[in-house]
């Protein structure tokens, strides 16, 4: 039937005779377990691919397509998925198989050797087809793509839904002592800001990507700077890609803020004595902080992942802020913006959920809601259908101006996503200018439409 079965002996069969004797009983052994009981297949986690030996692994591509198709399993029935002339040997070897098997019972066992060996492999594969041609740069990014795909490759196993309530019912008591004890939610990460947080629920969601959207000027980075700083003061990891301002620049907003000296003067060194005594010792307290910044330019979703995940155990990351994400590079993805901000968001969601950390994605938007003079809305994101799609919350950031452009003074927040809570929020909030930082105003949030002035 076309299975390619005189092509095994080109596959480095040969190869085989070098593997170790258990990969080899365990590959008969599993075949054999399959033969023996063909509700094994269902039980135990195993693919064909798994199979080193070229022979067994067409076998168990056969087993696994007529077990599929509930016919039986046997030794002749397995025979005729193969060109007729091959009946002979293919009975030989599945009965060899079976009668090194006298039970079953270790199904899972064998497959769990084959699974390791399998695995193994791949690795080693990922150095074998390192190409010339690509730079190291590239290299990398291929090399980190290709053990993603390991990881993912491997799916979870489906869990009975009462397992799922029960793990509910245990993070809440988690949650009621954390909160009688006065600890932070370790599935939320505060802003800082208390009106913010009351619409989110407590703060932004962990294993999730939120953005944060604004035009330039409006405060998107001191906001993911605030909760960074916020995050950070609490004792857990932050861990910053800065891909538009460097450290430098990213330094002295935050000393500002946290020193309380006007942004201006520190950057000319305009400051009394009282002023740097105070920059002098936040300067000590941001030494103690869990915070790393990694002002590269252009990186790639999967720069960062491998970044935060080389950081992650020794800094207890809790937040990772990404500012922003027209700037990442996508080498896999097309040139399209829309196809570089979709692929840099799937891999930033896919982070997000696997180290189960909050990823604030900052964007850029247009400028519609400059020229109609109202609130920003989510279609006014750059490429918004990936954003609109894949962020489980939606942040703007909002000044109103008057008719010469200058700031009124009034400045606001809007939640208009929020898959948690309630959407469609705005909370007007205090701004400082002179130290790029926000304040609470009021007890409470507003809960006006975003398109509304």
């Amino acid at each position: 039937r076309g299975w390619g079965w005189e092509r095994v002996r080109g596959w480095g069969w040969e190869r085989g005779r070098e593997m170790s004797a258990s990969l080899d009983d365990a590959e008969q052994s599993l075949i054999g377990c399959a033969l023996l009981r063909a509700d094994v297949l269902d039980v135990v986690e195993w693919a064909p691919a798994d199979f080193f030996d070229p022979r067994l692994r067409l076998i168990a591509t056969a087993m696994a397509r007529l077990h599929a198709e509930r016919r039986p399993l046997d030794p002749l029935v397995v025979s005729g998925e193969f060109p007729e002339h091959k009946h002979g040997e293919i009975i030989a070897l599945l009965s060899e198989c079976v009668s090194a098997m006298p039970t079953a019972d270790n199904a899972e066992h064998y497959a769990a050797i084959l699974r390791d060996a399998a695995l193994k492999r791949a690795l080693c594969d990922l150095g074998v087809n390192m190409r010339d041609d690509r730079s190291g740069a590239e290299t990398l990014d291929a090399t980190w793509a290709a053990l993603s795909a390991l990881v993912q490759r491997k799916e979870p196993a489906a869990r009975s839904i009462g397992d799922v309530a029960l793990a509910a019912i245990r993070r809440m008591g988690e949650r009621v002592e954390e909160r009688q004890n006065g600890a932070p939610n370790r599935a939320l990460v505060p802003t800082g800001l208390r009106d913010v947080d009351s619409t989110l629920g407590g703060g932004l969601p962990v294993g999730v990507v939120t953005v944060e959207g604004g035009r330039p000027g409006t405060g998107k980075s001191s906001l993911a700077r605030q909760v960074a700083l916020n995050t950070a003061r609490a004792g857990h990891g932050v861990h910053v890609f800065s891909l538009e301002d460097r450290e430098d620049v990213y330094g002295d907003r935050l000393l500002a803020d946290l020193a309380d000296v006007d942004l201006a003067k520190l950057r000319t060194g305009v400051i009394d004595a009282a002023d740097g005594s105070r920059v002098l010792s936040a300067g000590g307290l941001v030494q103690k902080f869990p915070w790393l910044i990694d002002d590269r330019a252009g990186l790639s979703s999967v720069q960062i992942a491998m970044a935060v995940r080389r950081h992650r155990r020794d800094l207890d990351t809790r937040l990772v802020v990404v500012d922003y994400v027209q700037l990442m590079r996508e080498p896999q993805a097309g040139h399209r913006a829309i196809e570089q901000v979709g692929a840099a968001l799937k891999g930033l969601v896919r982070l997000a959920r696997e180290e189960s950390v909050s990823v604030l994605l900052l964007s850029q938007l247009n400028r519609d809601s400059e020229r109609e003079e109202r609130r920003p809305q989510m279609r006014d994101l750059r490429e918004s259908g990936e954003l609109e799609q894949d962020a489980r919350v939606i942040l703007f950031t909002h000044h109103w101006r008057d008719k010469q452009g200058s700031r009124t003074g009034k400045t606001e927040i809007i939640v208009a996503k929020n898959t948690n809570g309630v959407g469609e929020v705005v909370v007007e909030v205090g701004w400082d200018g002179s130290r790029t930082r926000y304040s609470d105003l009021y007890a409470g949030a507003h809960p006006n439409a975003p398109g509304q002035p």
